[in-house]
């Protein structure tokens, strides 16, 4: 059910600005996955790897990828 969570966030991010903005603002990983919490989004970070890989893969969505993996940058 986690990796669901991750791909319905994914999807969010990809779909709403604001939530994008708001996430981009946040300074760390921890407080990124925080909001995503707050927001009902309930996943691990290899759940959240695997559901990149659902959309197409980490370098097919490096935006996407930063926002757990900020150190891509």
């Amino acid at each position: 059910m986690s990796l669901d969570y991750a791909r319905h966030f994914i999807d969010r991010v990809r779909s709403d600005d604001a939530f994008s903005t708001r996430l981009s603002k946040a300074r760390t990983v921890e407080t990124r996955l925080l909001i995503a919490e707050e927001e009902g989004y309930e996943f691990t970070i290899e759940e959240f790897d695997n559901a990149l890989l659902y959309f197409g893969g980490e370098l097919m969505n490096p935006r996407l990828a930063r926002l757990i993996h900020p150190e891509q940058d």
